[in-house]
């Protein structure tokens, strides 16, 4: 048995899953019904529409079929015509009690798709409120940043000009002597 590996990924080219070819080869179309460029691409408005369309058939398809079943469902409870005598009473009540149940699930799922739609947006406002605040902060510091190295570094240089200036023979000399006067001190203190 060999520890090394025959297959190597590398050599293999990606090949999309069975479902992926088929789900790919629905035809993309937009709300009015007009051909979309199927090819990938998340950043076109349009693929996006085409696709919400695709992903809501099913759930059209299931409607539909939960609407004919209730139709059907309860047209059986209250028929009348029936030849034997049975009690309908407790499947009226249930199927009542599934329709209200059905009617209150897609009710709460309503409300749930508003409420995250409505904080969605306030994210995206306060996402943007961050941006601008941040860009006004980096606005004002390169301001103050070109008011420093402008305005008050040109007035530092007109104090250090003026009243400020020392004579930088004089630093020298005095800088001279003190260290003549260190050196002698030293000396002095070794005994050379």
């Amino acid at each position: 048995m060999s520890l090394q590996h025959s297959h190597s990924q590398v050599d293999a080219a990606y090949e999309p899953t069975l479902w992926a070819k088929v789900f790919h080869s629905v035809p993309h179309v937009n709300i009015t019904f007009h051909g979309v460029d199927p090819r990938f691409n998340p950043s076109n408005e349009l693929y996006l529409e085409s696709l919400g369309i695709i992903a809501s058939v099913p759930a059209a398809w299931l409607i539909t079929t939960l609407v004919v079943l209730l139709i059907y469902l309860c047209t059986r409870c209250c028929d009348t015509k029936s030849s034997k005598k049975r009690k309908s009473r407790p499947m009226r009540c249930c199927l009542s009690f599934f329709s209200l149940v059905t009617c209150a699930a897609l009710a709460v799922g309503f409300l749930g798709n508003h409420v995250l739609h409505n904080g969605v947006e306030q994210f995206e406002r306060a996402t943007g409120n961050i941006n601008l605040i941040v860009d006004r902060s980096q606005k004002m510091a390169k301001r103050y940043n070109n008011v420093f190295n402008n305005d008050i570094t040109k007035n530092l240089h007109r104090l250090y000009d003026g009243p400020f200036q020392r004579d930088i023979r004089y630093v020298h000399e005095f800088n001279i002597r003190t260290f003549n006067r260190e050196y002698c001190v030293l000396h002095e203190s070794l005994g050379w």
